[in-house]
């Protein structure tokens, strides 16, 4: 169990003057990162940090501030080995051959590639400390293609060779003993192979695809509003996950990311199916290393 969990989350469904257009938006995004936050303070109390003070959401999770407040949590869990670093990005993603990139509120259409939170602003963040980290993306295509040309180096707004606090070029990568990742929406992309990058050189690492597909559904049918995912992620984390397939309570009450895993890839398809909704989403897991605990089921009263 974490000594202490440091939360970033983030859930971006608007996207500056385009906020409006159903091809740049996701309904449920900013409430399932705020019910996260709200779950997890529930749960955890004092043991839980978040960054920013609440969940990024539409008008706050600007490229700079999601990329800053990963930072600081990344930084304060460094030397602590006890502790957590939960990242949850929920959002619109555009996947290229070099990795995935998300959007962040003030996503330009002129120039998508430089206003994303790209796959290696992530690797280079979680490079700089020793810290455990749990990463998850939630991503979903956008329901109509978004033309852009191929991303350059160094061409991204806000990024981190132009952002000094967060240059990490003279620093050695250092090893990082956990780390999850969560993906939908690479069309077209091998998952595995783009996020094999956030994982190369570590130790108890994991990586955990919510979609085998390039769609991460959402809608009133999941949780009376939510995406399909966010919402057996929330069920899990509550202690559903520490439960087994055969009904047994597990006697040691922790909640691990092989368990959460499994409980979504049990329960996802069938949720998916319930709801009338094609093509299924079905999740995929693949282990790097070691168990890791990422709470506690609470125990009845």
């Amino acid at each position: 169990m974490p000594a202490r969990l440091h939360l970033v989350a983030a859930g971006i469904g608007r996207f500056n003057a385009h906020s409006r257009s159903a091809p740049l938006s996701l309904k449920y995004a900013a409430s399932d990162a705020k019910r996260l936050v709200r779950q997890l303070k529930k749960q955890l109390g004092a043991g839980l940090q978040v960054y920013g003070g609440r969940a990024l959401t539409d008008r706050t999770a600007t490229r700079l501030t999601l990329l800053e407040q990963i930072d600081a949590a990344i930084e304060a869990a460094a030397g602590h080995p006890d502790d957590l670093v939960l990242i949850y990005l929920r959002s619109l993603g555009l996947v290229h051959d070099d990795g995935v990139y998300l959007l962040s509120t003030d996503f330009d259409p002129s120039d998508p590639w430089g206003s994303s939170v790209s796959q290696s602003d992530l690797e280079a963040l979680m490079a700089r400390h020793d810290a455990r980290v749990v990463l998850v993306l939630e991503t979903d295509k956008p329901a109509s293609p978004v033309a852009a040309a191929r991303p350059e180096k160094g061409t991204q707004k806000g990024s981190l060779a132009l952002a000094p606090a967060l240059t990490s070029s003279q620093t050695p990568p250092l090893r990082m003993s956990a780390v999850t990742a969560a993906v939908t929406a690479a069309p077209g992309q091998d998952r595995v192979r783009l996020l094999e990058p956030l994982a190369w050189g570590r130790q108890n690492t994991w990586v955990l695809l919510s979609s085998r597909g390039d769609r991460s559904l959402e809608g009133p049918r999941f949780c009376k509003g939510a995406g399909a995912f966010a919402c057996l992620l929330l069920e899990g984390l509550s202690g559903r996950a520490d439960i087994p397939e055969s009904g047994e309570i597990d006697a040691d009450n922790l909640i691990t990311v092989e368990e959460l895993a499994g409980f979504l890839e049990r329960r996802l398809p069938d949720l998916v199916r319930q709801a009338g909704l094609e093509p299924s989403q079905v999740p995929a897991m693949l282990k790097y290393g070691g168990a890791l605990t990422v709470g506690r089921r609470p125990l009845p009263r």
